[in-house]
């Protein structure tokens, strides 16, 4: 497949944004990276998971206390992502790349791999979001439909009560199919994966052995229940799936958002990549505090895709930047003002891809959309 461009002549407006984001933190003395609140929070998030598998694993409790800590291990597990490997993996944690290596490879360790994470989000998805022909988060298999470009079927009528249940999967299929997919086929989707050295090869099956040796084979070795840390094991990945999907699918899956095509002989994109993001992506929640300490600040979304290399922990502070400059220049800054709005416009916009007859009269109207604000528009 041919390189897909942008149109970036000029980029006046992706300057003005980078200038005045690196402003703030010059002449506030701030560095980009971690702040003691974001260490603090590793802490917590490492601390949780260890203590849920020592009591999981040697603390012989009743099984109503292993569903609840099978919940709770789901859930830090999904936060240690959100957290701690994401900003490590893109670099922003830390100014130190040893460290940030080092705590990436905690994905490593809850059952993934860092080195195709890398390929796989902070190449393809981070600067083709919302390409349906090469955008990975975008596309789920036939069973369901995210974009018109994608081909229709009949179950997709269904898919915004099916999907629910599809989206708690996710942990497993990645676990047990995706990584290995793509170690064979060496793609994410139809981008090339760098081939890795010798050494990464062998540190990612490693990896891999460790984590099925601690997370399944040590634990039935020591309880002595096969079909108990099984349950535990599928409670776990059941919650972290559904957690990371919901997170996930609420930044780029609402209704009226933009699945841009390029052109088909020149592969470029209309638009400069900087603008392209504000147009396939929403924040949501942005004032719930203990959703934005959870999410590692994945509801503000729009800042994350503008300034990866940036700490997420500073993401309110500079939100208010993105926003005026985003009214100076006329670029749409979409923003749910609620989690409950965005999952509702989630819905609508699985309605609508899996009954495109049903809904094609129902266009959506920013101005009248009260969850939805969209600076260009005000």
């Amino acid at each position: 497949m041919k390189k897909i461009t942008f149109n970036n002549r000029g980029q006046e407006f992706h300057i003005a944004l980078k200038e005045r984001v690196a402003n703030y933190f010059k002449e506030n003395n701030i560095s980009p990276n971690a702040n003691a609140s974001m260490v603090f929070k590793t802490i917590i998030l490492f601390t949780s998971f260890v203590s849920c598998y020592v009591l999981l694993v040697f603390g012989r409790l009743d099984w109503y206390w292993n569903i609840g800590l099978s919940v709770l291990m789901g859930l830090t597990i999904a936060g240690i992502g959100f957290n701690i490997m994401h900003d490590a993996a893109h670099g922003s944690y830390s100014k130190n790349k040893t460290l940030n290596n080092i705590l990436s490879y905690s994905l490593d360790l809850i059952g993934g791999s860092s080195y195709f994470w890398k390929t796989k989000h902070n190449v393809v998805h981070h600067t083709y979001t919302n390409i349906s022909e090469i955008d990975d988060d975008v596309n789920s298999g036939k069973i369901l439909r995210f974009t018109s470009q994608q081909p229709l079927m009949k179950i997709h009528r269904w898919q915004h009560i099916y999907g629910w249940f599809l989206y708690s999967l996710l942990a497993i299929s990645w676990i047990f199919i995706a990584d290995f997919r793509k170690a064979i086929t060496g793609k994410v989707m139809t981008y090339p994966i760098p081939r890795p050295k010798t050494s990464t090869l062998v540190a990612l099956w490693l990896f891999k052995v460790f984590y099925f040796s601690y997370a399944i084979v040590l634990p039935i070795y020591i309880t002595g229940s096969v079909w108990g840390v099984l349950g535990c094991y599928l409670i776990i990945n059941l919650v972290l799936g559904f957690t990371l999907s919901v997170i996930f699918q609420m930044a780029h899956m609402y209704d009226g958002v933009a699945f841009p095509e390029p052109d088909p002989e020149t592969h470029k994109i209309e638009n400069e990549w900087a603008k392209h993001q504000f147009e396939t992506t929403a924040n949501f929640a942005p004032k719930n505090k203990i959703l934005n300490w959870y999410t590692g600040g994945l509801n503000y979304q729009v800042e994350h895709h503008l300034f990866p290399h940036i700490c997420h922990v500073h993401y309110p502070k500079i939100a208010p930047i993105l926003k005026q400059t985003c009214k100076e220049y006329g670029v749409p800054y979409y923003e749910f003002t609620t989690f409950w709005g965005a999952i509702k416009s989630h819905v609508k916009h699985l309605k609508r891809m899996g009954n495109p007859e049903k809904y094609k009269n129902e266009p959506v109207d920013y101005s009248s959309n009260a969850s939805l604000v969209n600076t260009s528009a005000s």
